[in-house]
């Protein structure tokens, strides 16, 4: 698989904006009730939403690092 560095600019940040854009979809799904009565309130739960989503994707990926370090150590 190729390294982050080396992909373009439209390539790397593509993951990052398709999850933006579905955590906007969902809180205009889960949050149009808001949406309808206060534009400030629906931007404050979708940058939460948005915000949620990012942080576990981060915690998953240090759990697959963790383990992968793991798994190499031990092959040493």
């Amino acid at each position: 698989m190729r390294s982050n560095r080396d992909l373009p600019l439209k390539l790397k940040y593509a993951p990052n904006a398709f999850l933006v854009l579905v955590c906007i979809i969902l809180s205009i799904l889960l949050f149009h009730d808001y949406m309808i009565q206060s534009p400030w309130l629906w931007f404050l739960f979708a940058g939460l939403v948005t915000g949620a989503v990012f942080g576990l994707l981060y915690l998953i990926r240090r759990i697959i690092r963790k383990v992968i370090e793991k798994k190499n150590n031990k092959q040493e």
